[in-house]
Parts: structure tokens; sequence; C-alpha cells
């Protein structure tokens, strides 16, 4: 049996959201506009239905800026945790605040399968504190955080 581990760093940013907490309908109604491996614009509210066959649905938020090489280190890993645990109802979404380094497709051609959104003026970001990046926040289908550094 193979195991797979990805490595989260913790950051020192303060969050609106800490583990444990329920995200507020306001969070959930903001929109998630993918850029690319998606076409839809979605809320995060939403992003937290289960699809067809799911049982449950987790959310894992991934905070990035396209110039930091410290995000483009975590997409095959990203990319290998989401081949392994999308059917069990995990979902992945990279969220970029910067694409001038690298445009949205240009993220996605790093090698992300899942998809990829434009956080820029969402605010999204600024709910789970990102301060420090790359950051990352798992969401479970019930809105409460269970991760958020």
């Amino acid at each position: 049996m193979t195991s797979l581990g990805l490595v989260l760093f913790a950051s020192s940013s303060s969050a609106q959201y800490s583990v444990g907490q329920t995200i507020s309908q306001v969070t959930r109604d903001k929109v998630v506009s993918y850029c690319a491996n998606g076409d839809e614009d979605i809320t995060l509210g939403n992003l937290l239905v289960p699809g067809v066959g799911e049982p449950t649905r987790v959310v894992f938020l991934n905070f990035f800026e396209s110039w930091w090489g410290s995000c483009r280190a975590e997409v095959p890993h990203l990319e290998d945790f989401h081949q392994a645990r999308a059917e069990s109802g995990l979902l992945i979404v990279g969220l970029g605040n910067n694409f001038n380094s690298l445009s949205c497709q240009s993220w996605a051609n790093l090698g992300a399968s899942f998809p990829i959104a434009d956080d820029r003026g969402s605010g999204i970001w600024s709910d789970f504190g990102t301060g420090a990046i790359p950051r990352n926040a798992i969401i479970d289908s019930d809105g409460v955080v269970r991760y958020n550094a």
C-alpha cells in the first residue's frame, strides 16, 4: 500500500477563520471564478455541496501567487493529492491573487488538473488571512474549517 503525504507549512499571519469555526454565509456567497480547468463561476458555498455519488465533500483551498517559487513547487504535490483523493470527495481549488508572472492557464500548465480560480476581488483571500504564501485551508461539507495555515 502506497502512502501519500502532503507537507503543509504553517505561517504566522492572522486569519478571520481558525480551525473549528464555521464559515459565514457572507463567505459562502463569495464567487469563485475559474480561469483554468473549469469554466464556471460558483460560490464557495456551492463548492461544499457533494457531487453526484460523493458521500461528502471536502474543499482544499490553495492560496498562491504565480511569482513565488514555493507556490510553484506545491503544484505537483497538490496534483498527486488531487489524483489520489478526488473520487472520495476532495476538491482542490487553487486561488491565485496575482497572475503577473504566469497567466492562469500557464499556472495550470505546471501540472494542475484541479480547478484554478482568479481570486482578485472576491475577498476569499482576506477571509482566510493570507498574509504568507503559500497558504492552504481545508473546509468540510458543513463549512467547518479543519485546517488553515
